[in-house]
C-alpha cells in the first residue's frame, strides 16, 4: 500500500481531498490498484470496488484525468465509477514527481 485517503462518511459521490505524491519513472511500467472501501465501523467493511491501471495511463489521460468502472473480482458489472486527477510537480530529465488526487 503506498497510501490511504481520509474516510468521508455518509455520501455516495464522495470527493477525497487527501493527496498521494508518487515518483513517476517514464520508461517503467509503475502499476496501480485503486480500491473503494465501504467502512461500517468495528472492522467491518464492504469492497465497493477496484481499478487497476499503470501510472503512464493517468498522466497520459485527458487533462491528468483517468475515470474507469469501479469493479469487484467476482462480478464484471460496474458498481460505480473513479476519477483520478494527477498533476506534475516538477519537470526532470529522469524522474517526474507528482500528486495524484482521488476523487
Amino acid at each position: 500500500m503506498i497510501a490511504k485517503t481520509e474516510t468521508i462518511k455518509n455520501n455516495l459521490n464522495p470527493d477525497f481531498k487527501a493527496n498521494i505524491t508518487v515518483g513517476y519513472a517514464f520508461e517503467q511500467a509503475q502499476k496501480f490498484k485503486f480500491e473503494v472501501i465501504d467502512d461500517d465501523g468495528a472492522g467491518s467493511f464492504d469492497l465497493i470496488g477496484t481499478v487497476e491501471t499503470t501510472l503512464g495511463n493517468i498522466m497520459g489521460a485527458r487533462q491528468q484525468t483517468f475515470s474507469a468502472d469501479l469493479k469487484i473480482p467476482t462480478d464484471r458489472k460496474a458498481r460505480g465509477r473513479i476519477i483520478i486527477r494527477a498533476e506534475g510537480l516538477e519537470a526532470s530529465n529522469t524522474v517526474v514527481r507528482m500528486q495524484i488526487s482521488c476523487d
